[in-house]
């Protein structure tokens, strides 16, 4: 059976602890460990949420730890939290629940300007390092984009391959690739994989934008396609990620709840395929127990 889940934040708790932040000028190292204190606290509270209602698939945000790759303000946060960080390991592991990660649209692995390559390995390597800390296994990712174009898609193909390689060895046994709603199709993203050697992830949402030019498969070929990346041993069950279209909004912008009806219409092309489905929604775990109960 297929597993849903849902990204960063729990939705409708009263008196649920609130993940904080602060602005650059303020990021003194005293405020960022009490920051980080503070988020620990929401990610015990949150992976206790999804135990208690039997949700096994949860995304941790990337605001976890305040400008952690900022090169002016780093601290040893692994070493500071390290207790804590192995007793939330430990829960997690203990419940059976899968966290992953999302680096931002900002990481830019195949830019052409080195300071941001520079800065998306830092980026791309903390998150690695944050699931390190937990001792989470394989099967807990970090998922990426491509990035940008650039005006000639082949040459920035090759780029992201040798930039990728800059990564650690235990990053790059982190990563997946997503396909998005503007630059790179699934078609690219698994040509991508097969140079990489990583898995890949199937945005339902992205491909309706922005599906290959010569597309002549449906959603579960695709998904089927991308199963093929997957070795379920080291890295799990395959995950895809499943949202819906906010209307009004611009184009990607992900709808306030899951209609569920166009959700059941879906699920029932894929619940043999026993995937992990990543809802990407802005009202979180309320949809996924929307989409539970329906199912």
């Amino acid at each position: 059976m297929c597993r849903l889940g849902f990204a960063c934040r729990v939705l409708g708790e009263p008196g649920f602890p609130k993940m904080r932040t602060c602005i650059l000028k303020n990021a003194s190292t005293e405020h960022l460990i009490k920051l980080m204190e503070n988020n620990l606290l929401y990610l015990e509270r949150m992976i206790e949420y999804c135990a208690k209602n039997q949700i096994y698939l949860v995304r941790i945000g990337s605001d976890m730890i305040p400008f952690a790759s900022h090169p002016e303000k780093a601290f040893n946060w692994q070493e500071i939290f390290r207790s804590r960080l192995k007793f939330i390991g430990n829960f997690i592991r203990k419940t059976g629940i899968r966290v992953s990660m999302h680096p931002g649209q900002y990481t830019v692995l195949n830019a052409l300007n080195e300071a941001i390559v520079e800065q998306s390995i830092r980026e791309i390597t903390w998150h690695a390092h944050f699931l390190d800390a937990l001792k989470v296994d394989s099967t807990s990712k970090v998922v990426l984009h491509i990035g940008g174009i650039y005006k000639d898609k082949p040459q920035a193909m090759e780029r992201f391959v040798k930039h990728f390689q800059y990564l650690e060895d235990g990053v790059k046994a982190r990563i997946v690739l997503e396909n998005d709603e503007k630059n790179y199709t699934i078609k690219d993203v698994l040509t991508l994989s097969s140079q990489v050697h990583v898995p890949v992830v199937f945005d339902v949402l992205h491909h309706q934008i922005n599906p290959p030019k010569d597309q002549k498969f449906s959603d579960v070929d695709w998904i089927c396609k991308a199963r093929k990346t997957w070795n379920f041993t080291t890295a799990g069950r395959q995950k895809i990620h499943y949202s819906q279209q906010k209307l009004g909004g611009k184009t990607g912008a992900h709808s306030d709840t899951i209609d569920v009806d166009s959700f059941k219409t879906f699920y029932e092309t894929i619940k043999h395929l026993d995937l992990d489905i990543m809802l990407e929604v802005k009202d979180k775990n309320l949809s996924v127990l929307n989409c539970r109960t329906v199912l």
